[in-house]
């Protein structure tokens, strides 16, 4: 076990235990994990950080009771998911999730389906806002562990490994339900687009 898992075992073994100082090092380890798992599905950002609040409010209450029966980033992943349910469900008219998050830098990603050789024309802009709400609406059609793997990857930017821990899956396995989704993806927008499968392309773009 590397030393960093030590590390983190004895923080979260204090943190259960009452230790506020172990837990507020959990939060800065976790806090920017926790904020862009909520970001890719909320879109104001004060509301974002309402809702992390609330995750480490529910992880602070819930750890005395936490067995380890997955990685602790996968548990503080479910919660923040759970979470973000959670206001969705409150909000009017049930909102889809937002495409977007938030990188190291402070840029904004979205998912991208654009040809973007050519400066878009006020035309091409009312395309590319109604492919995005295509996008959107597609996304939420997608199966919960599909969906899931589809804004990790493509919208959050995380690698295979890191969604792998997340998860609790195998590298495989994300790959392959990564797959899935993304030809679920391309079926439901070319019926939108009208073309065939194999003009459309969904892709996780920075910009």
């Amino acid at each position: 076990m590397s030393e960093k898992n030590i590390s983190e075992e004895a923080l979260i073994s204090a943190a259960a235990g009452g230790d506020r100082n172990a837990f507020g090092e959990l939060v800065r380890i976790y806090e920017k994990l926790v904020y862009n798992t909520i970001r890719v599905k909320v879109r104001s950002e004060e509301d974002a950080l309402d809702i992390s609040q609330e995750v480490f409010i529910k992880i602070w209450r819930a750890l005395p009771n936490w067995r380890g029966e997955c990685r602790f980033s996968t548990w503080i992943y479910k919660v923040s998911i759970n979470c973000c349910y959670d206001h969705l469900r409150k909000l009017p008219g049930r909102k889809t999730e937002s495409l977007w998050s938030t990188d190291d830098d402070g840029e904004e990603r979205e998912i991208d389906v654009a040809d973007e050789t050519v400066e878009a024309s006020p035309e091409k802009s009312l395309d590319r806002n109604e492919t995005i709400t295509a996008v959107r609406a597609a996304i939420a059609k997608l199966s919960d562990e599909q969906r899931e793997i589809v804004v990790l990857r493509d919208i959050d930017g995380h690698t295979y490994e890191e969604i792998a821990e997340m998860l609790d899956l195998e590298i495989g396995t994300v790959k392959s339900r990564l797959n899935r989704a993304r030809a679920n993806l391309r079926e439901m927008l070319a019926v939108f687009a009208g073309k065939s499968m194999d003009e459309i392309s969904v892709v996780g773009k920075k910009k």
